[in-house]
């Protein structure tokens, strides 16, 4: 036998409707809440209407909803919608996280910024309001990773400094200094008093310019290794960035790397610093093929009409296209 026509109804109504717990229903009490709507969770949760409606919309929680019109009748799923009242009303501030993880504003800005802290939301057009606070839960969980990457001291060893005074003697962002501990890519890390919470975690300060410089390698050559595999000076590397050839294209594409600050570098993908070499030749290289000066092949190229890429004086060198030799 199928259910009762009295049941499918009682569940249909308790899994479209927002029933409160403990009401009666078609002879029975309903034990756990379904749905809810923005004025039902408002009511529960404490937190303004027109801010929870934003923040469940800005959360995907109401799907294709109006930040700013509250759709009285749309109910949405209540454990979602409990889970993320809960994040809101159990959250802080970015100018407050300094005096929670006990850090300064920049730092704290930083780290936000960098994903390494994460907001309620991760739209990164949510400039304002309750969504760009970060979970309590979440500040609490950075702390525990990044205290667990380090062995317990009561005293830091000699040469050993929290990670804000090593960005200072380093001069690398105090939100990579974190990075580099949170990915264990630091040889050394000690952690000391918990009540010191973000700067109760020691660095050696020597350690983190080859291991930032590491974290660069890995997404491409440097500009220095380029240049040594071409035989061109460093700053020739950037003119064959920034300038582009025949076709419209950079001669060489490089690749962006931000640090926490924002400040961009730039590496080279292997395989484009190969195809680069073999659609271009620096005269050097057909001297040294040919066994003669570069004086000779320079006039030879001249008498062909055959003319380098750029000025000598901007690459500090002759560089040719293959297919013009």
């Amino acid at each position: 036998m199928g259910p009762e026509p009295k049941d499918v109804v009682r569940d249909f109504i308790i899994e479209h409707l927002p029933v409160q717990p403990g009401s009666e229903l078609l002879d029975g009490k309903v034990a756990d809440r379904k749905r809810h709507t923005v004025a039902s969770l408002s009511k529960v949760s404490g937190i303004h209407q027109m801010t929870l409606n934003r923040a469940l919309i800005q959360a995907g929680v109401i799907a294709e909803g109006d930040p700013e019109q509250i759709e009285t009748r749309r109910t949405f799923d209540a454990v979602e919608g409990e889970a993320l009242a809960h994040r809101i009303n159990n959250s802080t501030p970015t100018k407050s996280i300094p005096d929670y993880l006990n850090c300064n504003r920049t730092q704290a800005q930083m780290m936000v910024r960098t994903g390494i802290l994460k907001k309620l939301s991760n739209d990164p057009s949510i400039k304002s309001g309750v969504m760009t606070n970060v979970a309590n839960d979440d500040l609490d969980d950075f702390l525990v990773r990044f205290r667990a990457a380090g062995k317990p001291v009561q005293e830091p060893s000699a040469g050993m400094v929290n990670t804000i005074d090593a960005s200072e003697i380093a001069r690398v962002p105090v939100a990579d200094i974190v990075r580099l501990v949170l990915d264990g890519r630091l040889a050394t890390v000690e952690t000391g008093c918990e009540e010191l919470r973000f700067r109760s975690v020691f660095v050696c300060p020597e350690e983190i310019r080859p291991a930032a410089q590491e974290v660069i390698s890995e997404k491409g050559m440097t500009a220095m290794e380029v240049a040594d595999q071409l035989g061109l000076q460093l700053l020739a590397i950037d003119h064959l960035r920034t300038k582009t050839d025949l076709d419209g294209q950079p001669f060489l594409k490089g690749i962006k790397v931000a640090n926490a600050r924002g400040t961009i570098r730039y590496c080279y993908a292997k395989e484009d610093v190969d195809k680069f070499c073999l659609k271009y030749v620096t005269l050097q290289e057909l001297a040294d093929n040919a066994g003669t000066s570069t004086k000779s092949v320079s006039v030879k190229l001249s008498k062909l009409g055959v003319q380098p890429i750029m000025e000598r004086y901007i690459l500090r060198a002759k560089v040719f296209r293959r297919a013009d030799l």
